[in-house]
């Protein structure tokens, strides 16, 4: 999981994922599916759309940029993703704008884990509680 946390914003293969953990390629699927309930796919989406987020709240770069620097490839693709998560063009999210989590929850989640974890994951935690 933390592979693909550090690598979620570049381009990665799931057998870059397994070689890193020392599995196979169906086992390594396997473990993350059934630890997590989520697919290697859909949980590098939901972490490339939390950072979208956090630039597209905290910068002022164009949303074709944002699609770039966060993996999506075109922006076309990263519109497809977003709107069919958050029921709204990025477009429209980036307007409407949000709140980011306390950061004492996010200080409370890095001890708990023992490393750090990024502050886009906070965004799609909050997102998640309280979809908008």
């Amino acid at each position: 999981m933390r592979y693909i946390v550090e690598h979620a914003l570049s381009t990665f293969k799931i057998e870059d994922v397994a070689l890193h953990a020392g599995l196979s390629v169906s086992r390594s699927i396997h473990l993350f599916k059934s630890s997590t309930h989520k697919t290697m796919f859909e949980y590098t989406h939901e972490i490339r759309l939390s950072s979208a987020i956090d630039r597209m709240t905290g910068m002022k770069m164009t949303l074709e940029h944002i699609a770039e620097k966060c993996g999506f490839g075109s922006y076309p693709y990263f519109h497809k993703v977003f709107k069919k998560k958050y029921v709204m063009s990025p477009g429209v999210y980036r307007r409407t704008g949000s709140q980011r989590p306390k950061s004492r929850f996010r200080n409370w989640i890095s001890e708990q884990l023992s490393y750090p974890i990024p502050p886009s994951f906070f965004l799609l935690y909050k997102l998640l509680k309280n979809p908008p």
